[in-house]
């Protein structure tokens, strides 16, 4: 990651620190309400799609013309020579954003003053003291590639799904129950626009349908909080007894006094 953040030349070198001018208008607007003291879940659901019964909220986050940039940015990162990582353990095929340099300037300020007045008034039992750490990456989806992705959970608290695009049929989202309730029958189907993001509980199972034409690029973010991870490990449910580690850690932070070793250390 170090090499590739030294020696990568971006195309698009604006993109890596966020700007207003790149989010839409209405989002904007569904932020500034979450931030008055006085809004309520009810109110602010009611501004929002919202997929009864599975808590899962759609509306508009990036103009077109900036998912755009970022599949430029995103083709330009491949056609170069350095290495690139998986972008989780379960897709082939993207890219890890931290690995271009996109940090504290874009991610950090997208969670903070955007994300997190949404997520604390529509998932508090998920939201914890904050949202403390994220981890943004591209999935990408083409015939002769990865083309689905069966049923799971993610490793977060929150998790926000953009479109980028790029010309495709199919490829819905399937989402369900959570994943302490093995509950994977099926209560939802999103379907995917650019720009549009979908906002969901992490531990939420859900699945991408395969696409029929063309390939579709999103972008994923996985919120995390470090107060809810220090209850309960959001991949085996215990509570969690860490091994400190250099770099990021998982979105968990060490407790006061328990340094037993256990698997549950970084994805």
């Amino acid at each position: 990651m170090t090499k590739i953040v030294k020696e990568y030349r971006p195309l698009h070198s604006d993109l890596y620190t966020l700007r207003e001018e790149y989010l839409e208008e209405d989002f904007l607007e569904l932020v500034a309400f979450a931030k008055q003291p006085t809004a309520t879940f009810e109110d602010l659901a009611d501004r929002l799609h919202e997929h009864r019964g599975v808590s899962v909220f759609t509306f508009p986050v990036f103009k077109n013309s900036f998912c755009q940039y970022v599949l430029e940015e995103l083709d330009h990162f491949e056609a170069s020579p350095l290495p690139k990582g998986r972008p989780n353990t379960m897709n082939n095929y993207g890219v890890l954003l931290d690995e271009l340099g996109f940090g504290e300037s874009f991610f950090d300020v997208l969670r903070d003053q955007y994300l997190s007045p949404l997520a604390k008034l529509l998932f508090p039992d998920w939201y914890g003291s904050s949202l403390d750490s994220q981890r943004p990456f591209v999935v990408s989806y083409r015939q002769n590639e990865d083309q689905q992705l069966g049923w799971h959970f993610d490793d977060a608290e929150v998790t926000l799904n953009v479109c980028l695009g790029r010309g495709f049929d199919g490829g819905n989202l399937e989402i369900a129950g959570m994943a302490r309730d093995r509950e994977r029958q099926f209560s939802a189907t999103v379907t995917h626009t650019v720009g549009r993001g979908v906002l969901h509980r992490g531990r939420q199972f859900h699945r991408a349908l395969p696409i029929t034409a063309g390939e579709r690029h999103n972008l994923i973010i996985w919120m995390r909080s470090s107060s809810i991870r220090a209850r309960s490990c959001a991949l085996c449910g215990d509570r969690p007894r860490l091994v400190q580690v250099e770099g990021f850690g998982a979105g968990f932070s060490p407790p006061q006094t328990d340094t037993t070793p256990s698997p549950c250390v970084t994805l």
